[in-house]
């Protein structure tokens, strides 16, 4: 049974949400190009804001957790 009708966007090392595909792909192809966190998150907000106007801004926003493993913080 599919449960959702719209487009799965995945790859095996990174997750990347948003309210749009396209807008997800262009955060998973950052990641997976070497960039970083922040990177992907202004691509993805950066699609959003072509695809899904009302989604965000060129202003955006952003709500994340981030653990560095290195420092253990």
């Amino acid at each position: 049974m599919r449960l959702s009708m719209r487009p799965v966007t995945a790859v095996l090392r990174f997750l990347v949400l948003s309210g749009h595909s396209l807008a997800s792909t262009a955060g998973l192809r950052t990641l997976d190009r070497g960039g970083s966190l922040v990177d992907a998150m202004i691509a993805t907000s950066a699609t959003l804001s072509v695809v899904l106007q009302q989604a965000t801004s060129l202003g955006g926003d952003a709500f994340f957790l981030y653990h560095d493993a290195d420092a253990g913080k």
